[in-house]
């Protein structure tokens, strides 16, 4: 896409006010001097005036200004009655196009509430979506979502305001929709989603093909290892790319690749291990005893009384919603609130085992599935530090 003028980008855009003798300025002008003077910093109607006036000269090379710089209160006017969702399509277009002039690849969608301000949403608050273009720091557009509703049914009408062509869209678990990936793909771009236990169908499937790839010793996988030392902490990170993947649902459009990363952290002497999955998309998984990590279960993901306390905990002690730490733990809203319910009624004897188990036949059965798993990724570590040693050579 070449570059706009930014002119052009709002010609088309409908003007709300009606046709009458005090209508002094043309729609082109309002926005093109709010644009502006946004970008260079401005943040109230009187400084966008003031920016205006100050940058006079500039804008008549490229505006009619017939009656000079509008006031404050006709750029508040006019944004008042603006339609949101015309205004970002056009803006989207705009930043789109200037981006990929500049080389712009990857672009994060992700949403962020503002606590203080309640809303009937489901996080309780004003909760926004954008879409970031992380190289370089801009945003491309943003939705509200609006009372009643949540990121998942947001994200796709941010998605339809952007020009995505030659654009990396990556979104969490929230966004993981075969919907969103239809819609990034039809607008020219590509995906990397985070797969979690809202995608039961496709996590399996991922995990079948890195299993299958451990199991032929990981002929044909790329990789990259990265090393850092910070703060402190010492962490290692070996990128797997698995490409072709075999067994993906037909329902998720051209997924290329399925990616692992296994990270290994040092802190105070502690190491800690973790393998978090992607799928063209992307996957994480979740140590059932750490509520703060990303699970890393089979087809089916069993808890424990710990991994469940400390879920619970991250609602009532840290003032979370119930939806932000299901997206963060990839555990359904229905099963927290199961969980909640039931510490509030008998606190931490909430969970003393699984079905007709004491505790300790309970504990045993998890520490023999803890050495299992552990057993498992060491294997598969052993098999990835080969693989790495071999492109060092």
């Amino acid at each position: 896409m070449p570059a706009l003028p930014l002119t052009a980008v709002f010609d088309d855009l409908p003007d709300p006010r009606r046709d009458t003798e005090n209508k002094l300025h043309r729609l082109t002008d309002i926005l093109s001097i709010t644009t502006c003077a946004v970008i260079g910093g401005a943040e109230t109607w009187e400084a966008i005036a003031e920016y205006g006036r100050t940058k006079a000269d500039f804008f008549r090379r490229f505006l009619t200004l017939e009656n000079g710089i509008p006031s404050a209160d006709t750029f508040g006017r006019v944004f008042a009655k603006l339609e949101p969702g015309s205004f970002a399509q056009a803006f989207g277009r705009w930043m789109a196009a200037a981006c990929e002039a500049t080389g712009l690849v990857p672009v994060a969608i992700d949403g962020k509430s503002a606590r203080a301000a309640k809303r009937n949403t489901a996080t309780g608050c004003v909760h926004v979506v954008t879409a970031w273009a992380t190289e370089n720091r801009l945003v491309l557009g943003q939705a509200a979502v609006p009372d009643g509703s949540n990121e998942i049914g947001t994200i796709p009408d941010l998605l339809r305001t952007l020009d995505l062509s030659g654009a990396i869209v990556t979104i969490d678990a929230a966004g993981c929709q075969v919907e969103n990936a239809h819609l990034i793909r039809s607008r020219g771009g590509h995906y990397l989603l985070a797969v979690k236990d809202n995608q039961p169908t496709l996590r399996a499937a991922v995990e079948r093909v890195v299993e299958a790839a451990c199991e032929a010793d990981l002929v044909g996988m790329e990789g990259s290892e990265q090393v850092d030392d910070a703060h402190g902490r010492h962490e290692e990170r070996y990128v797997g790319v698995f490409k072709d993947p075999d067994g993906i649902p037909p329902e998720w459009p051209d997924v290329a690749a399925v990616v692992q990363v296994n990270r290994e952290r040092e802190v105070g002497g502690v190491r800690a291990l973790s393998l978090p999955r992607f799928s063209g998309q992307r996957e994480s998984g979740v140590d059932s005893n750490n509520p703060e990590s990303t699970p890393m279960a089979g087809k089916r993901t069993t808890y424990t009384p710990e991994f469940k306390l400390q879920a619970v905990k991250m609602i009532t002690d840290q003032h979370l919603s119930v939806a932000e730490v299901g997206r963060r733990l990839g555990v359904s809203e229905n099963r927290l609130h199961e969980w909640k319910k039931a510490v509030l009624a008998k606190g931490a004897d909430a969970f003393p085992g699984v079905g007709h188990l004491t505790p300790l036949e309970e504990e045993n059965r998890r520490l023999r599935a803890e050495n299992k798993r552990l057993e498992m990724e060491r294997d598969i570590l052993k098999k990835a530090t080969a693989f790495f040693a071999t492109l060092t050579k």
